[in-house]
């Protein structure tokens, strides 16, 4: 297994025991200790590949701001040969998809969500755009849809065994192996 593995399935540890403790993952990140440098590594990583993504193509200001503030997208396919690209305002570029950012946003420090849904935003791209657009957004808001995972995952085994100790559940979780490759 690699070290970048290895890492991210540490990362994944640590957003199980942040379901149970909102300042687990804040605690950590404030740390030198090598749980620390295992969650700084990854979030390095996951920022240059989403910096290098979202900078490949010159899209209009608001695109990456987008990108990165809506949790949840929705690519639509959607022919429209009349109308170009909203984001590339290249008018050789048809518009082959309908990016729909949604969702709560959320604070990136405790990965929790505010109480009210933004408003939902629609776009009409072209395809290398809808590409670029679903890259990006997983590379932004991986940690954030890793915790989801994590607090699903957590609700499945309370609900099979509701008298089970935190810790128990913790464990069971941190110790599924299918578990942890599947996010």
């Amino acid at each position: 297994m690699s070290s970048v593995r290895i890492q991210h399935d540490v990362y994944a540890q640590v957003l199980v025991n942040h379901v149970y403790d909102v300042d687990v993952l804040p605690r950590i990140k404030a740390n030198t200790d090598e749980y620390a440098t295992y969650i700084r590594l990854i979030d390095e990583i996951l920022e240059q590949r989403y910096n290098y993504v979202i900078q490949s193509r010159r899209t209009i200001e608001t695109f990456p701001y987008a990108v990165a503030k809506y949790p949840l997208l929705d690519i639509i396919a959607q022919p429209q040969r009349q109308l170009h690209c909203q984001v590339t305002e290249d008018k050789s570029q048809p518009v082959s998809h309908t990016l729909r950012f949604h969702g709560n946003q959320y604070d990136v420090d405790t990965l929790k969500a505010s109480e009210t849904p933004l408003q939902i935003l629609e776009i009409f791209v072209c395809e290398n755009i809808a590409v670029l657009a679903q890259t990006a957004h997983q590379l932004k808001h991986h940690i954030y849809h890793m915790f989801c995972h994590a607090q699903q995952k957590v609700a499945e085994l309370q609900a099979l065994n509701p008298t089970a100790e935190a810790t128990e559940l913790i464990s069971a979780i941190c110790g599924d192996t299918t578990w942890l490759q599947e996010v």
